[in-house]
């Protein structure tokens, strides 16, 4: 998802997002990439990588007239709670890898400092507020952008409680 924090205004921030969907579509169907419509509205992509969606949301961002990171920024909700193995491992089945929970954190570290990444929810699956604390300590540039998020999970927007702690814990 993009958040298009550069807008001045509700009609501002549509505008920008609507731009943005169209140059994705545009940047998709140039390189084959997309599939159809989801039912949502949405496109659906066809990448070869998961990396491969956020390179093409910055390439939307900045094919849009905006800057990545200034105007508009990503926002990942990752379900990591579904892509947990039997045995613990996260399958990033795009990718054809399984990985454990440290090498799943520096994924996230590693695409936080390289992309223009704002949030990210439900980086490890729920309950495993410990590995996101590692997250958030072992940044590269911890602090570097103080409007960046590690939200914990989808709980934490259904309660009030969950919420304000959450908001009270250090951003990455």
């Amino acid at each position: 998802m993009v958040m298009p924090v550069g807008a001045a205004s509700f009609a501002d921030a549509l505008a920008m997002v609507a731009e943005i969907y169209r140059a994705a579509g545009a940047w998709m169907s140039e390189r084959g990439r997309v599939a159809g419509v989801a039912d949502e509205g949405g496109w659906w992509p066809q990448f070869d990588t998961n990396e491969e969606a956020l390179q093409a949301l910055v390439a939307a961002i900045e094919r849009a007239g905006f800057a990545p990171g200034r105007d508009a920024v990503i926002s990942l909700d990752i379900a990591a709670s579904e892509l947990i193995t039997r045995d613990g491992r996260y399958r990033l089945a795009l990718d054809g890898r399984e990985l454990d929970r440290d090498a799943l954190g520096a994924l996230w570290r590693d695409w936080l400092d390289r992309y223009p990444i704002a949030s990210i929810e439900d980086p490890f699956g729920r309950g495993r507020r410990r590995r996101l604390a590692r997250v958030r300590a072992r940044r590269r540039r911890p602090r570097a952008d103080r409007r960046r998020r590690l939200p914990h999970d989808e709980r934490s927007a259904h309660s009030q409680g969950r919420a304000r702690r959450e908001a009270a814990t250090p951003r990455c």
